[in-house]
């Protein structure tokens, strides 16, 4: 119990703030604070599969709902920050200089220049969401880290890996700052090219290609596309789970060689996702260089409307599986 204590500790803590849906499980918003699942046994590995309603069989159950929901929750979180992002567009050209301007002092803000470390930032409520996930994911490691050393000492396995942990979840709360801070800078460059009587297609627009300045980059900030976001963070949770394996074993170990394949394959996924988010921001910005007024897209409401059922029912799924 104490452990699934703490995994749900850091799982929450990982989340920053998760979509405003009822909440059974909270779900960690980026993959660095995911627990990777391990694949069912073979027949080689168990003579026989578990009968409906072992705890075992209950317990796997388990594991794939609770993994699907994390996927949902963070793939409604991504169209949250979208839809909150499409609505600045609004905005007339003075009051979207002055956010973005706002924007870029508050990013600049975080850890100072050039930034300390993650482990003493200090963020408001309104900090990028990929920032305070990636924070609140380290901290709660941290957290772990300190119980472990209670009872470990400093060269143990257990706290090496947790050192391990630390150390890598530090290395993607500065790349998330770095990745807003480039945003935010390309954001305000954008919207400074504009003529004074722009309107509100050309402000969405600089929006937009100023996006696509730092995707094409690779960067994901908090304000990216949702599909390009997922496989960030998949990417990031196969690159912690080869990194983990490669503490205790070789590389040419089977379950060191998977993972490096899963990690290649996460890899590509995230350069198609990149090729994939350039080109709708670039048709999406064509669209706009003959309207006059930005176009709804209901495509983002309906898809969020979708992934809310979906986890409500996997909620109920959990709590059933979770009873005797």
């Amino acid at each position: 119990m104490l452990r699934i204590a703490r995994f749900l500790l850091l799982v929450t803590a990982a989340c920053g703030s998760a979509p405003a849906h009822p909440v059974g499980v909270a779900p960690p918003p980026c993959a660095a604070a995911t627990a990777t699942t391990t694949p069912p046994p073979t027949t080689g590995e168990l003579a026989t599969s578990p009968a409906p309603g072992d705890p075992t069989d209950r317990a796997r159950k388990r594991a794939e709902v609770l993994a699907e929901l994390q996927q949902v929750d963070a793939e409604l979180a991504a169209i949250d920050d979208e839809l909150a992002a499409s609505a600045l567009d609004v905005l007339t050209l003075g009051d979207a200089r002055r956010e973005a301007a706002r924007r870029e002092a508050l990013v600049a803000a975080i850890g100072g220049t050039p930034p300390t470390s993650p482990e003493s930032w200090v963020l408001t409520d309104d900090a990028p969401r990929r920032v305070r996930s990636a924070v609140g994911a380290l901290r709660a490691a941290e957290l772990e880290r300190a119980t472990l050393g209670e009872t470990y000492g400093p060269r143990h396995a257990k706290m090496e890996r947790a050192n391990h942990l630390v150390a890598h979840l530090a290395t993607v709360a500065r790349t998330a700052l770095d990745d807003e801070r480039a945003f935010a800078a390309a954001w305000v460059k954008s919207l400074a090219a504009l003529a004074a009587k722009a309107g509100a297609a050309e402000i969405q627009r600089a929006r937009l290609d100023a996006l696509a300045t730092v995707v094409a980059s690779g960067a994901t900030p908090t304000a990216s596309p949702p599909a390009l976001r997922l496989a960030a963070d998949a990417r990031q949770a196969a690159t912690w789970a080869l990194d983990d394996l490669a503490l205790a074993l070789g590389p040419k170990a089977p379950e060191h060689v998977a993972a490096a394949a899963r990690l290649d394959d996460a890899r590509r996924a995230f350069d198609a996702a990149v090729v994939q988010a350039r080109s709708d921001l670039a048709e999406r910005a064509a669209a706009l260089r003959t309207a006059k007024r930005p176009a709804a897209d209901a495509r983002p409401i309906l898809r969020r409307a979708e992934l809310a059922e979906r986890a409500t029912d996997l909620r109920r799924e959990y709590e059933l599986l979770l009873g005797p």
